[in-house]
């Protein structure tokens, strides 16, 4: 089955809590709706909205993505960038060889910020400023609403076929939510891109590839495209989501972003811990 969110407002997808006790908080969003994010919308949107656990929930056993559509063309996200799934060869080549055809991008995610209000009691709790996201091409002109389209292959026992316009993420935006029948484009290898952030938990301060949990297939990190630079290795942090149901944070892991090519012991289609739900997904060339 496919999972289409179809974006028709700018989204807030929050990379880490806002901070509470200053005066004025700082945010950052990711770019896409992350894999707990897609299935949290898609369980409010069947009305599974009481259990703390949307994969579960919704008897799920393997997620996978994200990919975007826009106007009948798929693309991977790199950093704020899309590029064409076409050319993900071209782009794995690029960081792994430092070498080949030049690797442009198709359309470019743009940050919107705006002032946010805490309130607490009828009361002014502090400021914060949120970061909304939207798609631009490569003159810098807004997609249309509804042009584009974020795209999570499942297989989950209750997700039956829907149409509905449901809250996405955080800040009370909403965007079209639709299961569809589909046909998944997954392959497995050993050397592939990121498409959602590959989770990993390390107890000391440095995590070493293939010995730190969720790094154990990894061999080799080659890092993410960067224009007129070698590949970039980065890593960042992403939380599991927002509980409404518990009305608290899920877990916050270390994590390598989506871009990031790399290199693995065995031929997989995803990698790294809670893979089974989305995390870590792997496009293939």
């Amino acid at each position: 089955m496919i999972l289409k969110i179809r974006l028709l407002e700018p989204l807030h997808v929050g990379a880490k809590q806002v901070s509470g006790l200053d005066e004025i908080g700082a945010d950052r969003a990711l770019y896409l709706p992350t894999p707990s994010t897609a299935l949290g919308a898609l369980a409010a949107a069947l009305g599974e909205v009481h259990s703390d656990d949307p994969f579960k929930a919704l008897g799920c056993s393997s997620v996978w993505g994200p990919l975007v559509d826009i106007g009948g063309e798929l693309y991977f996200l790199s950093e704020n960038s899309l590029y064409a799934v076409g050319d993900v060869g071209k782009y794995l080549s690029a960081v792994r060889d430092l070498r080949g055809e030049e690797v442009l991008p198709r359309y470019k995610i743009r940050e919107l910020a705006k002032p946010g209000v805490r309130l607490e009691e009828k009361s002014v709790r502090n400021l914060y400023d949120v970061r909304f996201t939207w798609l631009v091409d490569s003159g810098g002109r807004p997609v249309a609403p509804g042009e584009a389209v974020v795209l999570y292959f499942i297989d989950c026992k209750k997700a039956a076929e829907i149409k509905s316009t449901t809250r996405v993420g955080g800040e009370g935006r909403v965007a079209e939510v639709e299961v569809s029948k589909g046909t998944a484009p997954i392959k497995k290898c050993k050397e592939g891109v990121l498409l959602s952030p590959l989770l990993f938990y390390s107890e000391g301060p440095y995590a070493t590839v293939g010995v730190a949990k969720g790094l154990e297939d990894v061999e080799e990190i080659y890092g993410m495209l960067s224009k007129g630079g070698p590949p970039k290795v980065k890593s960042m942090y992403v939380g599991l989501g927002f509980s409404m149901a518990l009305r608290s944070r899920r877990a916050v892991y270390q994590a390598l972003p989506p871009g990031t090519a790399l290199r693995l012991r065995k031929e997989v289609s995803a990698v790294g811990l809670h893979s089974e739900r989305g995390y870590g997904s792997l496009l293939c060339p």
